[in-house]
């Protein structure tokens, strides 16, 4: 019986083979008609939910809608946090919680220039921004990070992701998410091309509007990344402070205290056991605390806790042990800015997958892991590393995550739509969880991958 062996230089091969196929002017050719194409879609589906769903309105009642009449509070020394009943924000068909205006007064205060021009002309510049954010994201995550992809391929990718609901409700609605990740996005690569300072000034703005970015800082710190950390710190504190000073002029030391009550009020169990949020946290909530929601299986405060705490301490372990303080000197063909990416996306992915909140648009915050996880595998895969197979297995899991989060319509997973909400009751609240478990699958294979880079890569495997 004879044994067939396989030629390390096979795969190897076939992938050469491919990329110079993918990189024809016959593919590329097709690929940007294809973009185009999507690309019309994607224009035209943007502007019948923008000038033809009759409600929400799209000027007014939706979160840019919120965050316009925080502006204007700003603006008139009123409080910014003030509560203003609205069907628009009201959550699950319940009166009991809502949505605000959340964030600290920075975001409301760099929107008065635009809210100045009229709620309308506000509302198209944002749009027209949040687009341009879109396309500065993924061009720096194509281009910027070590492997430049041709430019018809950036092309299809946005359009392709323009064409996805959870893209056209984050630009219908207005959310912050898409800067917010254009300059987390822009920072890494900045730090990436040896300016720190440049990058702590850039990453230091959105942990002033999204706070749980916080934990940037937290991996630049735990990198020994001293001048990026210092100045992401300054940059955010310094932000955050001034931010205050408005308020505090018009309304004294309660002005600040309306954000203080506004955050503990987002953190509170009320909102946090919502079925949108797909922490653990979130799931725990919903399965042992009394809430609005569902049913709980037991009411046990201690289980809660107890468990919290566990995943807690897992969660920290697995990331120290996946990523080193301090990187040591390898021959890993693997650059060190696909490995800041993914290691990025980690830290953000665990801090997501335990919460207190993390709602479906937040999920955006992980684009640049992916980027990263892709870029990994596919120069494992060039240099024949030892370790391509488990980015290859990491890779594929972060895609298909990606797939179904980027679906052309919404997925209900079984769950009735929030207009009809139902409490749901023993097993069927575990449905509430499906993201939850997708995210602890994907921080987990991830940081296999990088376990085993750190520990395994001590060099190439011999071509």
């Amino acid at each position: 019986m004879s044994i067939e062996t396989i030629n390390p230089l096979a795969s190897h091969d076939r992938l050469s083979t491919l990329g110079r196929w993918l990189r024809s002017a016959r593919v590329l050719n097709a690929v940007t008609a294809l973009a185009a194409l999507l690309a019309l879609l994607d224009i035209f589906a943007i502007y019948r939910a923008t000038q033809g769903n009759p409600y929400p309105y799209w000027k007014n009642n939706t979160d840019f809608g919120g965050y316009i009449g925080a502006s204007q509070a700003v603006l008139a020394g009123q409080n910014i946090y003030e509560y203003k009943p609205c069907p628009c924000n009201l959550l699950y068909g319940t009166t009991e919680i809502h949505d605000q205006y959340p964030y600290p007064p920075l975001f409301a205060e760099l929107l008065i220039p635009i809210v100045l021009l009229g709620d309308q002309a506000a509302r198209y510049i944002w749009l027209a921004i949040s687009v341009l954010c879109i396309v500065g994201t993924v061009a720096l995550l194509m281009r910027g990070f070590g492997t430049a992809i041709r430019w018809p391929w950036v092309a299809l990718t946005l359009a392709v992701i323009g064409a996805s609901h959870l893209i056209r409700n984050d630009l219908y609605h207005g959310q912050v998410n898409l800067l917010l990740v254009f300059l987390i996005t822009l920072g890494l690569w900045l730090h990436a091309k040896g300016h720190p300072i440049a990058a702590g000034l850039i990453i230091g703005v959105p942990l002033v509007v999204k706070p749980f970015l916080g934990i940037v800082l937290i991996y630049f710190l735990w990198r020994r990344q001293w001048k990026t950390a210092f100045t992401i710190g300054l940059t955010s504190a310094t932000l955050l402070v001034v931010s205050f000073i408005p308020p505090y002029i018009s309304l004294g030391l309660p002005g600040v205290l309306h954000w203080l009550e506004t955050s503990a009020y987002y953190s509170s169990h009320a909102i946090a056991a919502r079925p949108d949020n797909y922490s653990w946290n979130g799931i725990l909530l919903r399965l042992f605390s009394a809430n609005y929601f569902t049913t709980p299986w037991v009411e046990s405060d201690l289980l809660y806790r107890a468990i919290s705490l566990g995943a807690l301490a897992l969660f920290a372990g697995l990331f120290g042990l996946a990523v080193p303080g301090r990187r040591a000197a390898t021959r890993s063909p693997i650059g060190p800015a696909p490995l800041m990416l993914a290691e990025v996306g980690l830290l953000i992915g665990l801090t997501m997958t335990l919460g207190p909140m993390t709602e479906q648009d937040h999920l955006l915050m992980l684009t640049p892991g992916l980027a990263g996880v892709l870029l990994i595998a596919y120069q494992s895969y060039q240099s024949q590393s030892a370790q391509r197979g488990a980015w290859l297995a990491a890779a594929v899991a972060w895609v298909v995550f990606y797939m179904l989060l980027f679906t052309p319509i919404p997925l209900s997973y079984g769950l009735p739509p929030s207009s009809a909400w139902v409490r749901l009751t023993g097993a069927s609240i575990l449905l509430t969880a499906r993201i939850g478990l997708m995210l602890l699958i994907l921080t987990g294979l991830l940081a296999r991958a990088l376990r085993r880079e750190r520990g395994g890569a001590r060099g190439a495997a011999p071509a």
